[in-house]
Formats: C-alpha cells, structure tokens, sequence
C-alpha cells in the first residue's frame, strides 16, 4: 500500500542522496521517514537545501553538480575546482 497524505498525493518513506567527493569516494546520506509519515515533494527539496548548503560549506573550492536519479534518490557530484568569473582554467603541462 503506496502511503499517501490527506489530499492523495504519494508521499517518500526514504530520500537517498549519493555525495560524490572530490577525492573520488562516495557517501550515502539516507533521510528515513518516521513510521506512518513520509516526505512531500516540499519536504524533499528543503532536505536538498540543507545537503547543498552542507556541501557548499564542505568543499567551498569545488563546483558541485545535483543529479536527479529517481523522485527521492539524487547524486550529488564533484565536477571539479570553481574558477572564479574572469579567470581562465590552466591545464596542467604534462
């Protein structure tokens, strides 16, 4: 039986979110909801907040990318070091 609120809409009983680090690991961050509860669409996008606010926080120097992988299930990854506006990225020599 899905689990839905008083208006009908399907409500999530988990969010996973997948951190893809700089250094190449992965962290899951999973957010379960209390039973007979479950996540609104609203609720979902206040846990992203917090995560991107987290992430920002973590790794001010790194350009982070939110991937949408099902309707409660995102990656977050690590596209590379942020370049600051004007500046032009330098490959390294080989």
């Amino acid at each position: 039986m899905k689990l839905t609120d008083k208006s009908g809409t399907p409500l999530q009983k988990k969010v996973l979110v997948r951190l893809f680090k700089p250094d190449g690991s992965c962290q899951n961050i999973k957010f379960l909801a209390a039973k007979g509860r479950g996540f609104t669409d609203s609720g979902i996008d206040e846990l992203l907040m917090d995560v991107a606010s987290k992430v920002e926080k973590a790794f001010p120097e790194h350009e982070f990318e939110m991937v949408q992988i099902t309707h409660a299930q995102f990656n977050f990854v690590c596209r590379g070091k942020r370049v600051a506006q004007g500046e032009q990225c330098v490959a390294a020599a080989s």
